[in-house]
């Protein structure tokens, strides 16, 4: 069975060409202020969730999961950076910005 992301993404098409266009719909957008105290965390994604965006203005360290606490160990994304991340339902995305307070937002696709 095909996820709604997987087939939003097979009827989009260019019409000139009839190539394939790689989109995802977004839908519910979480903002979190981010600080190098303490981690902070997304709302558990939803059931028809297979991929967040995550995006963020300062440098942050990133854990993605049930119980995910993000750690200075954890993935690096440089300031400015925007990423995809595929997910399941009832993950949650965690956010440490080491180097100070930012912003992170992460979008449910």
């Amino acid at each position: 069975m095909q996820t709604m992301s997987q087939m939003a993404r097979e009827k989009l098409t260019l019409r000139a060409t009839g190539q394939t266009v790689p989109a995802l719909r977004p839908s519910l957008t979480t903002a979190l202020t981010t600080g190098s105290g303490a981690a902070v965390h997304s709302p558990v994604v939803g059931e028809l969730t297979s991929v967040v965006r995550v995006a963020t203005t300062t440098l942050a360290r990133v854990a993605i999961g049930p119980n995910a606490d993000a750690t200075t160990g954890d993935l690096i994304l440089p300031a400015g950076a925007i990423e995809y991340f595929r997910v399941q339902p009832g993950d949650r995305v965690s956010i440490l910005s080491p180097s100070g307070a930012g912003l992170a937002t992460v979008t449910e696709c």
